[in-house]
Protein backbone atom coordinates (compact mmCIF):
# COMPACT_ATOMS: atom_id res chain seq x y z
CA UNK A 1 0.00 0.00 0.00
CA UNK A 2 1.40 3.40 -0.93
CA UNK A 3 1.79 6.24 1.54
CA UNK A 4 -0.83 8.11 -0.45
CA UNK A 5 -3.41 5.35 0.03
CA UNK A 6 -2.57 5.13 3.71
CA UNK A 7 -3.19 8.88 3.97
CA UNK A 8 -6.56 8.57 2.24
CA UNK A 9 -7.62 5.76 4.52
CA UNK A 10 -6.50 7.58 7.66
CA UNK A 11 -8.39 10.73 6.66
CA UNK A 12 -11.52 8.76 5.82
CA UNK A 13 -11.34 6.81 9.08
CA UNK A 14 -10.88 10.02 11.09
CA UNK A 15 -13.96 11.60 9.56
CA UNK A 16 -16.06 8.47 10.11
CA UNK A 17 -14.88 8.22 13.71
CA UNK A 18 -15.78 11.87 14.36
CA UNK A 19 -19.26 11.39 12.89
CA UNK A 20 -19.77 8.39 15.17
CA UNK A 21 -18.40 9.81 18.40
CA UNK A 22 -19.31 13.51 18.15
CA UNK A 23 -22.60 13.25 16.28
CA UNK A 24 -23.86 9.76 17.08
CA UNK A 25 -24.16 8.58 13.49
CA UNK A 26 -24.72 4.82 13.37
CA UNK A 27 -21.57 3.21 11.92
CA UNK A 28 -23.75 0.88 9.84
CA UNK A 29 -24.85 3.93 7.87
CA UNK A 30 -21.33 5.12 6.99
CA UNK A 31 -19.01 4.21 4.18
CA UNK A 32 -15.68 5.97 3.75
CA UNK A 33 -13.31 5.93 0.84
CA UNK A 34 -10.37 7.81 -0.57
CA UNK A 35 -10.15 7.77 -4.34
CA UNK A 36 -7.79 10.57 -5.33
CA UNK A 37 -5.05 8.34 -6.70
CA UNK A 38 -7.46 6.27 -8.78
CA UNK A 39 -10.11 8.86 -9.64
CA UNK A 40 -8.42 12.29 -9.64
CA UNK A 41 -10.44 15.47 -10.01
CA UNK A 42 -7.44 17.38 -11.34
CA UNK A 43 -4.15 16.38 -13.00
CA UNK A 44 -1.49 15.51 -10.42
CA UNK A 45 1.25 17.45 -12.21
CA UNK A 46 0.85 20.58 -10.04
CA UNK A 47 0.70 21.08 -6.28
CA UNK A 48 -2.79 22.58 -6.61
CA UNK A 49 -4.00 19.54 -8.52
CA UNK A 50 -2.56 17.22 -5.89
CA UNK A 51 -4.26 19.23 -3.12
CA UNK A 52 -7.64 19.00 -4.86
CA UNK A 53 -7.22 15.25 -5.24
CA UNK A 54 -6.62 14.78 -1.51
CA UNK A 55 -10.22 14.30 -0.60
CA UNK A 56 -12.33 11.98 1.44
CA UNK A 57 -15.81 10.95 0.41
CA UNK A 58 -18.21 9.90 3.12
CA UNK A 59 -21.51 8.32 2.16
CA UNK A 60 -24.24 8.34 4.79
CA UNK A 61 -27.02 6.02 3.77
CA UNK A 62 -30.53 7.18 4.60
CA UNK A 63 -32.93 5.31 6.81
CA UNK A 64 -35.15 4.19 3.96
CA UNK A 65 -38.21 3.48 6.11
CA UNK A 66 -38.13 7.03 7.51
CA UNK A 67 -37.52 8.48 4.07
CA UNK A 68 -40.48 6.60 2.61
CA UNK A 69 -42.69 7.80 5.48
CA UNK A 70 -41.70 11.38 4.67
CA UNK A 71 -42.79 11.05 1.07
CA UNK A 72 -45.90 9.08 1.99
CA UNK A 73 -45.10 5.87 0.13
CA UNK A 74 -43.83 3.61 2.85
CA UNK A 75 -44.63 -0.07 2.32
CA UNK A 76 -46.92 -1.56 4.92
CA UNK A 77 -45.24 -3.58 7.66
CA UNK A 78 -46.71 -6.66 9.26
Amino acid sequence: MTCTMQGFRLRASSVVQALQTKYGVDPKRLTAGGRGEYNPLQPNDTELGKQRNRRTQIIITPKLDEFMDLIGEAPETK
